[in-house]
């Protein structure tokens, strides 16, 4: 992120793409205010993506965040819209964000086998957002060692490096028709 973004008045005064300090600064409210990958503190999607951002997490007790920030930046660099929520996101917050912003996806990151929380992934794949009856789910992207290898399910996807992710993301922002959940 360069220095062409401005400072966002929610932010505390950190630049928007700050989201470190913004996830020091107030939670995750305050980096729903403040992060969104896009220049000039812009909050808005361009046109072309009729489907909600990317969710770039860690699960509620995972620290590295490097991996997420590569992904963030080749995210950036298709132009697709994403939030970066960084390290050790509560499971609540990343539920209520979930239904908040209807993401297409949500990567979801475990260094090790110790953070690797299936109830969180499980919860994230059983949030649909939208009118009731036609309720959409966002896919659900295991990423990370520390996933066990058979623990992708239903809407679920287990990529095994950057490439893959974009591969991934690039079907969900081409294909022609949303995913309904139940």
């Amino acid at each position: 992120m360069g220095g062409g973004h401005r400072a966002h008045p929610s932010c505390g005064g950190s630049k928007v793409g700050d989201h470190g300090r913004a996830i020091r600064g107030g939670g995750a409210p305050a980096v729903l205010a403040c992060v969104d990958g896009s220049p000039e503190g812009s909050h808005h999607f361009p046109s072309q993506h009729r489907r909600g951002p990317v969710i770039l997490a860690c699960t509620p007790t995972e620290q590295h965040t490097l991996p997420l920030e590569a992904l963030a930046a080749a995210l950036a660099q298709h132009g697709w819209p994403m939030r970066m929520f960084g390290a050790a996101v509560p499971a609540d917050a990343l539920d209520a964000s979930v239904r908040r912003l209807g993401p297409a996806a949500v990567a979801l990151w475990s260094q090790s086998h110790s953070t690797a929380d299936m109830s969180v992934v499980r919860r994230v794949a059983a949030t649909g957002f939208g009118l009731r009856g036609a309720r959409i789910a966002p896919m659900v992207m295991l990423v990370g060692p520390g996933w066990p290898p058979a623990a992708a399910g239903t809407g679920m996807t287990r990529p095994r490096g950057l490439r893959q992710a974009i591969e991934a993301i690039s079907h969900v922002y081409t294909e022609s028709a949303p995913r309904f959940s139940a």
